[in-house]
């Protein structure tokens, strides 16, 4: 059961008379010197106050929040700061500088939603899943909001759309079939990336890390690592592994975001908030946090669907990725074991939506596989914002680029 906010006190001038009703006048002290913004009270009960950016100048061991697009990061976020009183930075925030990319930042690198922007600034990783069957949608509601944005500031433009734009679903529709196949694959080797200590699944051209045209992605057996994990600092393999589904849990939700205060409590340069209050912390984030989430964003559900066939080829992924990670030499990684657990309830989720299909016999309309529907999808998918990013006209005004990539153009196109 969860210890509940104090609505009786809801300011933090009146810490003193709590410590006095309940009999301990030195209790205040305590409280301010342990915590600064969120406040844990004599009397069991909790405050959320709002974080703030980590301090410049302060040795630190930081800390990467690492998760596919629309994993559940605002979330786990926002839980982060009512334990710690940081704010997590972006590693997308083009209006910030290196310098402000400290403390706990998110990212989605190495997807193409993602950059590299905190040099050596991190040490440590914690890795964040959830269900493709909801993280693909979600995914394309995200960009759907900000316009298909394919930079910082056109992104930055329409970030007040976040979590209130409804995508059309033809839209939905035709991104779901031009990009599924590779959607699925940037899914599981974001895991791999973590998982495997930087695994590199892309040409070094590539800078999209998207396999677009002329690029394709690198086979399996020819991959190397990621230069950012040979050198710099961070250590790119998680410390642990914790899933969307648990966080947003009534019940699983505490002790999910526990794991994450575990990591944090003891790291240089971080307070974090004691253990006995946590409970009582998470709910009050929930209840007080002011940032905008809808746990069922719109495009996750409903019409916002995947074929059947589709379906079956997610399933075949996941528990592919589950088969990998839970035997040889990862059965006694016990990253590795908790992964393999969320992966099992996935499967297990796509698994019925499958059997929902075939007992209802309502399968999702699925388009004819010819030859002018894939040009339409081609033709819409140049004109978003993350289309033809390798277009010939734009790459060779690249001029120290276009050199190195010539040879892969046609002299036609």
């Amino acid at each position: 059961m969860f210890l509940k906010v104090n609505k009786e006190y809801p300011h933090r001038r009146l810490i003193r008379d709590v410590c006095e009703e309940v009999g301990d006048k030195d209790a205040v002290f305590r409280v301010k010197k342990n915590r600064e913004l969120s406040i844990v009270y004599p009397n069991g009960t909790c405050e959320y106050t709002r974080g703030a950016s980590f301090p410049s100048g302060v040795d630190h061991d930081g800390l990467l929040i690492a998760g596919y697009p629309a994993s559940g990061v605002r979330l786990t976020w926002m839980h982060v700061e009512g334990l710690t009183e940081i704010l997590v930075g972006d590693d997308f925030d083009c209006l910030g500088t290196e310098a402000d990319r400290e403390g706990i930042i998110k990212t989605q690198y190495p997807h193409i939603e993602g950059l590299w922007s905190y040099s050596d600034n991190m040490k440590d990783v914690a890795l964040l899943i959830r269900n493709p069957r909801s993280a693909i949608p979600a995914y394309h509601s995200l960009i759907s909001e900000i316009m298909y944005a394919h930079d910082c500031e056109m992104a930055v433009a329409h970030q007040q759309n976040l979590f209130t734009y409804h995508p059309p679903v033809e839209n939905w529709t035709k991104w779901r079939d031009f990009r599924f196949t590779e959607e699925l694959d940037l899914w599981r080797w974001f895991i791999d990336f973590w998982m495997e200590n930087g695994t590199k699944y892309w040409d070094d051209l590539d800078f999209e890390r998207n396999g677009q045209t002329p690029f394709g992605f690198v086979e399996e057996g020819n991959r190397g690592r990621d230069l950012n994990c040979i050198h710099q600092n961070v250590d790119c393999v998680p410390k642990i592994v914790m899933a969307y589904e648990y966080i947003n849990d009534p019940v699983l939700g505490p002790p999910e975001i526990n794991k994450l205060a575990t990591l944090l409590d003891g790291r240089k340069g971080f307070n974090i908030i004691e253990e006995s209050a946590r409970p009582c912390i998470f709910e009050s984030t929930l209840e007080n946090s002011p940032y905008p989430t809808d746990v069922t964003r719109v495009g996750e559900v409903g019409e916002y669907n995947f074929t059947y066939t589709q379906l079956l080829e997610m399933l075949d992924m996941v528990n592919g990725v589950k088969a990998k990670y839970s035997a040889g030499i990862w059965d006694e990684n016990p990253v590795a074991g908790e992964l393999s657990l969320y992966l099992s309830l996935y499967a297990v989720d796509i698994g019925r939506a499958i059997l929902d299909i075939e007992i209802s016999q309502n399968y999702p309309p699925t388009t004819s596989p010819n030859g002018d529907y894939h040009r339409e999808l081609t033709d819409w998918f140049k004109n978003i914002g993350r289309g033809d990013r390798y277009n010939k006209a734009k790459v060779q005004s690249m001029f120290g680029y276009w050199p190195k990539v010539a040879h892969l153009y046609d002299d036609d196109t």
